[in-house]
């Protein structure tokens, strides 16, 4: 999609706008991609390397050159405050991409460059992790009882979604016309959260672990892959499927 070019671009972290606080940015660093984590063996007798992947990647700086034109100190004061006050990872958003997120973190420091009467500039670094979440994988896919749906993974990563269960029975997962996963949950008071992205299941603060039973693991859409669900009698599906690339 095209990118609407904003009078100022800006960065959201934890719901928050950089330009409350009157800082605007350049998106200079924002194009970072990460870096797939593998060990290197070296094998006696036998040329180059072998190398062994874990199936993850790894974290990555993400930095906004940022500048602020007027009442510098207030509101560079009110900017640190805000960036330091969250721990963990939180949600992060920019301008330059207006159709995805990150989750990251901030820990500082942060140091002006240049500070001149009102004016100031300075570069925010973020810990991001690498998965640059589509917001379209934010819909939920809703799945009524005896339905079935199908979707495709719009991008080549494999999506691990948040299902949410109402109700007690059984849904099974197809890829390519195979069932592929059949899923069974057998005690709910409301709605449990299958989370494959945690692989923890729960409704509120009770685990529902024991409750739920799957013949492949926790569910996974595959990249670029056509999957249906198909809800047996007596149980709701609300699918949020976290589609994301690097």
């Amino acid at each position: 999609m095209k990118r609407i070019i904003p009078l100022y671009d800006y960065f959201i972290f934890a719901g928050k706008s950089s330009l409350d606080f009157r800082v605007r940015i350049s998106g200079n660093g924002t194009h970072h991609a990460p870096e797939r984590h593998i060990e290197t063996v070296i094998v006696p007798g036998r040329n180059g390397d072998l190398t062994i992947s874990d199936e993850r990647f790894g974290t990555v700086d993400q930095s906004y050159d940022g500048f602020i034109v007027d009442d510098f100190m207030d509101n560079y004061s009110g900017l640190v405050n805000w960036l330091l006050s969250h721990r963990g990872n939180q949600r992060l958003e920019d301008s330059y991409h207006p159709d995805e997120f990150r989750m990251a973190r901030f820990t500082g420091p942060i140091d002006p460059q240049t500070v001149m009467d009102e004016a100031g500039k300075f570069t925010l670094t973020f810990k991001c992790q690498p998965q640059r979440f589509l917001k379209i994988g934010e819909h939920e896919i809703i799945i009524n009882p005896n339905q079935t749906k199908a979707f495709k993974n719009p991008t080549i990563m494999k999506a691990l979604p948040m299902i949410t269960v109402s109700g007690t029975g059984i849904f099974t997962i197809s890829q390519n016309g195979t069932v592929i996963n059949t899923v069974e949950l057998d005690q709910n008071n409301g709605a449990t959260v299958i989370d494959s992205e945690l692989q923890d299941c729960y409704e509120g603060t009770i685990n529902r672990n024991p409750a739920v039973t799957f013949t492949n693991g926790y569910p996974v859409f595959e990249g670029n892959a056509i999957t249906e669900i198909a809800a047996g009698t007596g149980i709701t599906l609300r699918v949020k499927p976290r589609w994301w690339r690097l």
